[in-house]
């Protein structure tokens, strides 16, 4: 049997090596960036896009050849053997043993021309320079490249599955930085597609979203609860993130888009445990019940209300896992940091948040059972939202079947409106950062046809 690994390489950055220099010049350079690049850690290979084979081309001038009454496979046979590479037995020693081959290699045009076709001991020799035209060019290549109008060499970047996009960036970046002095007149070095722009993007708003996130949650609990409160359901956040990022470790998952996304999606659910938790644990304080019976009582109150919050909050992720094919193995990053997420702020609220309570928990102002008008302006107003919450849950109650008929009715409704009046848009098109322009030649259009007209749309 055999067994083979297959690895994807992921491209991180592109590098542009561009002048109006002769190719030679650029290919150098390009060559010799390309092989630091790929020393770097993390780095699994680079796309070398530009980068012509060098070629000696021989020219045979018929004339010449008739004049010397020499055939044309004479001229081949002679490079041929020129170019041989041909064993010459081995050599044993002492715990080793080494295969000797004579081969033999042409360096420049000059050598290539002083090969003899046919040797004359009277010193009359033919050799290739008597027939031919011997050329220092380059191979006919596939790719092209052309960045800001001037000829360039297009250096792709790949990573190992497990690399870091932005210190492989970073150090790309200081590499070609240390470069740039060194580099011959008229040579530039750019670099575009940096995927660690995306990902340090997104970082950003996970970031941003987590701290908003935070500041209003203290906001709410610090009115309705207290500061200290407060503080305690925040620290759910950190925690429920720290499981999250030690779960994606165990499950070999990196921090990319689709975790990201995932954490950013999950930031405003992880809190909802700690604020029913406390939220009950309060109101026995409030009642007069000592902090370590209310957190105890408080807690069991609504632990399977707040288990079934979180296998519902489960419910709709995990199914995600079961689409097939790349974009099955794409999308599984989602469910997985959003379940440990979720399980880590669940473990978080039931067993650290009520000692927590029991020990710090503290109460703004006790409930008396003399009910006296509201006194600030905030009270009027929460007396006034009370008061119509509780005459709207009055009549619900007592119209049980209608609130529910009309419910279901009124989520049907609103998905085939939805539906009706919106397209199904997997991923939206967004401000494009880079787009693809695509042109189309007639078949027997030329390579030097292509690049004039590719030439005008620069």
């Amino acid at each position: 049997p055999v067994v083979r690994e297959f690895k994807v390489d992921f491209p991180t950055v592109s590098v542009a090596v561009r002048g109006e220099v002769p190719e030679a010049v650029l290919r150098q350079v390009g060559k010799d960036l390309a092989d630091r690049i790929e020393r770097l850690p993390g780095v699994s290979g680079i796309w070398r896009n530009g980068i012509r084979d060098r070629e000696f081309r021989v020219e045979v001038d018929p004339d010449r050849l008739a004049a010397y009454q020499l055939p044309l496979t004479a001229v081949t046979n002679a490079l041929r053997l020129r170019a041989s590479n041909v064993p010459a037995g081995n050599t044993k020693g002492k715990g080793d043993a080494r295969l000797v081959r004579g081969m033999t290699r042409v360096n420049d045009i000059e050598e290539l021309g002083s090969v003899v076709i046919r040797p004359d001991p009277r010193g009359g020799s033919v050799r290739v320079r008597d027939v031919a035209d011997v050329r220092d060019t380059f191979a006919a290549g596939e790719f092209s490249g052309r960045v800001n109008a001037e000829p360039a060499i297009v250096l792709t970047v790949r990573k190992e599955e497990q690399a870091d996009s932005v210190r492989i960036s970073e150090e790309v970046r200081a590499l070609v930085e240390r470069l740039r002095p060194t580099l011959p007149p008229g040579v530039a070095i750019d670099l575009f597609g940096d995927a660690a722009a995306e990902v340090e993007h997104s970082l950003g708003t996970l970031y941003t979203n987590a701290a908003a996130g935070l500041v209003l949650v203290l906001l709410m609990l610090w009115v309705a609860v207290g500061a200290r409160n407060a503080t305690m359901a925040a620290i759910g956040l950190p925690v429920a993130l720290a499981g999250a990022l030690i779960a994606m470790s165990v499950m070999g998952i990196t921090i990319n888009m689709m975790s990201l996304l995932a954490l950013i999606l999950c930031l405003g659910v992880v809190v909802d445990d700690a604020i029913i938790i406390i939220e009950n644990i309060y109101r026995h304080m409030e009642e007069g019940m000592p902090r370590r019976k209310a957190a105890i009582l408080g807690t069991q109150e609504v632990f399977w209300p707040v288990v079934a919050s979180t296998l519902t909050s489960w419910a709709a992720f995990l199914p995600l896992l079961l689409m097939e094919g790349v974009l099955g193995d794409f999308f599984a990053i989602i469910p997985k940091v959003v379940v440990a997420a979720l399980a880590a702020s669940l473990i978080e609220a039931m067993f650290v948040l009520p000692s927590h309570m029991a020990d710090f928990g503290r109460l703004g102002s006790r409930k008396t059972d003399e009910a006296g008008p509201p006194k600030t302006r905030l009270q009027r107003f929460g007396a006034r939202v009370l008061g119509a919450y509780e005459r709207v849950l009055r009549w619900s109650l007592l119209h049980r079947g209608t609130v529910v008929f009309a419910s279901y009715v009124a989520f049907f409704l609103m998905i085939a409106v939805t539906f009706s009046v919106k397209d199904v848009i997997l991923f939206t098109e967004g401000d494009p950062d880079m787009f693809d322009v695509r042109l189309h030649m007639p078949t027997d259009a030329s390579k030097e046809e292509t690049e004039a007209l590719l030439a005008k749309l620069d």
